[in-house]
């Protein structure tokens, strides 16, 4: 009989690795604590619109994709401290200039030269592309709508790290 055991600090190798489904939503939400009768317990749940947009969304995603909400979001803007309610598609091209300033961070030992993350669509007959908007249909008939996400990450010395789907 072959022995499988991996020695201690050994990488173990395994023929089931998950492929991970990722949602992003903003919206209303709020926590609460169950008792059980007079013991009032330390698990809490979130419960609310956000929760159940988030559910739906993560549904309908594939293995390695990423999902964001079609949501409207308060941010503050950094130089007058005015408050501005951006949609998703505005949320993430103020990110997208924010995740620029990380070019340099360490990431997996090594630094990274470009962070580009966008939301994806069809490419124009001028090489640009748009932003696709989907709507998808939960279990009562509600629509839910939701943007499709890549974010690229360029090392220096590695190989490029791709997260999402094109298509």
């Amino acid at each position: 009989m072959k022995n499988t055991a991996s020695p201690v600090g050994a990488p173990t190798r395994s023929r089931t690795v998950p492929r991970l489904r990722t949602a992003f939503h903003v919206g209303p939400h709020y926590e609460f604590y169950q008792s059980e009768g007079l013991s009032p317990t330390r698990v809490s749940y979130l419960v609310g619109e956000v929760t159940i947009t988030l559910a739906r969304l993560l549904e309908r995603a594939m293995p390695g994709q990423v999902l964001l909400g079609d949501f409207e979001a308060n941010v503050m803007e950094e130089t007058g401290g005015e408050t501005l309610r951006l949609g998703t598609i505005e949320f993430v091209e103020r990110m997208r200039a924010a995740v620029s300033e990380l070019s340099g961070i360490r990431l997996a030992g090594e630094a990274g030269r470009e962070i580009r993350c966008y939301l994806t669509g069809p490419q124009a007959v001028d090489g640009t592309y748009g932003i696709s908007r989907y709507r998808v249909p939960d279990k009562h008939g509600i629509k839910h709508a939701l943007f499709n996400a890549k974010i690229n990450i360029h090392r220096e010395a590695g190989d490029p790290i791709f997260l999402g789907i094109r298509n």
